[in-house]
């Protein structure tokens, strides 16, 4: 089933990108572009989990989704979305933090620095396809953490092709927290705008919220990896709309273009 959301556009899930491009919802004052953080120092692999609140070097929240290893290199790196860490221009290397909400007082902490990523098309098993998707080194703290930590943050991978339509699906983001959805399209296409030039987001996973709930994701959950009722991660969340439904590049196309395996 190819279907296009012609009804209600597609958007991010960001707080906000900038000052002159506010979002629907103001962002907290705690993300103001240019900040440094307030707080500085080594992190836990405990902080730096999936579902973490991260903020670049320009201000622009998003979720961690998960850790990951490059493999050409071996590098361990966090993933989450092209807008969420290159938003509002940041640049390559710069900080990525870490809302640190343990104090009493919150404050960030830096957890990595910007490596690549992808926002467009990749072609992928003879198909085009859209993704959102970068990643951060991680400091060298981040990666002295016992094997318990590491077994607790890991997940298989799986394509999209092992879903099918009803199939029961999960996010931990930064905002919402850990919601259920029920996959609405495996091949779902949108018209997505971003700074007033509108493009064409196709081969995506379309999640539409559980009955009696009003919507599978939040302002700020991009990044937030999408797992299924075996805990493979199958997606990597990146917009919504007006109805509620998240919207996921599938994640096999995004490890392909990161060149990475999930931790």
């Amino acid at each position: 089933m190819n279907r296009e959301d012609s009804g209600a556009e597609t958007r991010f899930l960001k707080l906000s990108m900038s000052h002159e491009e506010p979002s629907g919802e103001r962002s907290d004052a705690r993300f103001i572009p240019g900040l440094p953080p307030p707080t500085r120092g080594a992190v836990s692999i405990g902080q730096a989990r999936p579902g973490a609140r991260i903020v670049n070097s320009n201000g622009v929240p998003g979720t961690l989704g998960c850790l990951a290893r490059t493999l050409h290199d071996g590098q361990p790196v966090l993933l989450s979305t092209w807008h969420v860490l290159f938003g509002n221009k940041a640049p390559e290397a710069s900080a990525v933090w870490l809302q640190d909400d343990s104090a009493s007082k919150p404050g960030f902490l830096r957890i990595g620095r910007l490596l690549y990523g992808k926002l467009g098309v990749v072609y992928f098993e003879g198909q085009e396809c859209h993704i959102d998707c970068a990643i951060a080194a991680l400091q060298p703290s981040q990666t002295r953490h016992n094997s318990a930590e590491r077994t607790a943050l890991t997940w298989a991978t799986t394509g999209s092709e092992s879903l099918t339509v009803g199939s029961m699906v999960t996010k931990l983001g930064a905002t919402s927290g850990i919601t259920t959805g029920l996959i609405a399209d495996i091949d779902f296409s949108a018209m997505v705008s971003v700074k007033g030039r509108k493009y064409f987001a196709q081969r995506q996973l379309l999640i539409r919220p559980r009955e009696g709930h009003c919507a599978f994701s939040a302002e700020g959950d991009s990044g937030s990896i999408v797992v299924d009722c075996s805990n493979r991660a199958v997606g990597l969340l990146w917009g919504t709309n007006v109805r509620g439904e998240g919207v996921a590049s599938p994640i096999a196309p995004v490890l392909y273009a990161m060149n990475i395996a999930l931790a």
